[in-house]
């Protein structure tokens, strides 16, 4: 660096620096040692017509888009949430559908939000469920539809929910 400066914020009081204001100028011969701490690569990444979202190597579950049937799992009615959010740690995969969102724990329970006109959360209902709820234990995969959503467990038995299948 030749001849930057850089506004930063000091003051020693008992050997801690506390926020004040001042400036520092750097020069070439200048050494700033700064750590980086890398960010989780994504490892899948799944988008519908109405929601996306992404699972990082650290097992965090982010989602975003509209939320009009709970389907972002914000325990909110905003219509969109347009920033990607963290709805869980601990996931090993997710499926969503237009209206409604999936993810699998590395414990292999099963939480699922979002429409449920048609009992696709699988919870002997109709009605739209704003936050994730646990649906399962022992699941292995899970696939949505608009109207119908289904899963395997580790034993091997597939259910079937929505669409009359509650």
């Amino acid at each position: 660096l030749v001849d930057s400066t850089i506004e930063h914020t000091w003051e020693i009081a008992d050997d801690n620096y506390v926020p004040q204001s001042g400036t520092i100028t750097l020069t070439e011969d200048t050494v700033v040692d700064v750590e980086l701490t890398p960010l989780p690569k994504v490892v899948k990444f799944a988008a519908s017509a109405d929601t996306a979202g992404y699972l990082t190597d650290t097992g965090d579950f982010y989602l975003s888009g509209r939320n009009q049937y709970g389907q972002q799992g914000a325990a909110s009615s905003a219509e969109s949430i347009n920033t990607f959010t963290k709805r869980a740690s601990g996931v090993k995969d997710f499926a969503l559908s237009d209206c409604t969102s999936a993810y699998i724990t590395e414990s292999g329970d099963l939480y699922m939000c979002g429409w449920g006109t048609y009992g696709q959360q699988g919870n002997n209902s109709t009605s739209n469920v704003k936050s994730f709820t646990k649906r399962a234990s022992g699941v292995k995969q899970v696939a949505l539809t608009s109207g119908t959503s289904g899963y395997i467990t580790e034993s091997g038995d597939f259910y079937l929910c929505g669409n009359g299948n509650r």
